[in-house]
């Protein structure tokens, strides 16, 4: 497994407090041959908007040949976010889910 994480805070100056955007990922791949599973999880939370998202997703990749590859998989994501402009954190949720392929060449 090759593994990787990231943290980020900001603050712009507009949110009281400071620390008004905070996001974090995590990701994982394990590759086996000419096969690679990958995984990725990530949320933020932003104090300024109120907006708050989390993202799963999840990929396989096979190699064809040297020079190419397929790779398909899939998305899910939740989104938090104020209903009418009002400043906290209760209001709409959305979910939504997609998936990808991709052909990959390289020289």
């Amino acid at each position: 497994w090759s593994v990787g994480a990231s943290y980020l805070e900001s603050d712009n100056g507009w949110a009281p407090h400071g620390r008004d955007y905070r996001a974090v990922g995590v990701s994982g791949v394990r590759e086996r041959g000419d096969w690679a599973l990958m995984l990725e999880a990530g949320a933020s939370s932003d104090d300024l908007t109120f907006v708050d998202t989390k993202a799963i997703t999840g990929a396989l990749r096979r190699k064809l040949s040297e020079h190419l590859a397929i790779a398909g998989g899939a998305t899910f994501r939740s989104l938090e976010a104020p209903e009418g402009g009002v400043s906290s954190r209760t209001g709409r949720k959305k979910d939504g889910f997609g998936g990808f392929v991709e052909f990959s060449f390289g020289l």
